[in-house]
């Protein structure tokens, strides 16, 4: 089983998923983790929408992607994130992003957890502190895209 996430991590790193520069987003932010210089942009388009059946509207993500270099575990965090945060909620989102950042911080046995897409591929990064901080690089980013747009760092 762990061949098998090794793998995913590695197929994120080498053919990340939206990975590339959005030219028309509506919010975006900047992530470096200065322990390993891992550095991520990444950028959000996010469009009120009806919610069906109702009078209510809510905020989805209809775009993300992202930019940036570092190791492949950040990378490959960064890919499997746009992947699962596409078309969610906002609030669908800070969700996931909650739930990922408790997988990696408490789950310290690395055991894996039900998690979202292929983001149980990364479980066996919170055995090893000094990755969980390559791993979540995108994810503190994400929300930060989210709420307002400032730059952050893993420290």
């Amino acid at each position: 089983m762990e061949s098998l996430y090794q793998d995913l991590v590695m197929e994120h790193n080498l053919h990340p998923l939206n990975f590339r520069k959005m030219d028309d987003s509506s919010s975006s932010a900047d992530g470096f983790n200065p322990f390993c210089g891992d550095t991520v942009k990444v950028y959000l388009k996010v469009e009120d929408q009806n919610i069906k059946g109702t009078n209510e509207v809510e905020s989805v993500i209809v775009n993300v992607s992202f930019e940036g270099s570092g190791c492949a575990i950040s990378k490959s965090s960064a890919s499997m994130m746009t992947e699962v945060i596409m078309g969610k909620t906002i609030k669908e989102a800070q969700d996931i992003i909650g739930q990922f950042n408790k997988a990696m911080t408490e789950n310290i046995d690395g055991e894996p957890v039900d998690l979202p897409g292929d983001l149980g591929a990364l479980c066996g990064v919170s055995r090893y502190p000094a990755r969980v901080k390559c791993a979540v690089l995108s994810w503190h980013t994400l929300r930060s895209a989210i709420t307002g747009g400032e730059s952050i760092t893993t420290e």
